[in-house]
């Protein structure tokens, strides 16, 4: 999977390919959007907040599955 990125732009191009079982794969591709001032401090805001509740989801979901394995000993 390839992007292509036009002549002066300040859009900056990536691409990632999630490599499967049997040959399969899933690509994911976009362009990054560089923002500065106070849209940048909101946006900065809001991604530190998903992060933190993401962390705080896998915190306890690996202590679900911990819980869940030692029950089944």
């Amino acid at each position: 999977m390839t992007s292509t990125i036009e002549m002066g732009s300040r859009r900056q191009p990536w691409c990632y390919i999630d490599r499967l079982t049997r040959g399969h794969a899933r690509g994911f591709s976009g362009q990054v959007d560089y923002i500065h001032g106070a849209a940048a401090d909101r946006l900065r805001g809001e991604l530190g907040l998903v992060i933190s509740e993401l962390l705080i989801w896998a915190g306890d979901e690996s202590a679900r599955r911990t819980a869940r394995d030692d029950d089944q000993e």
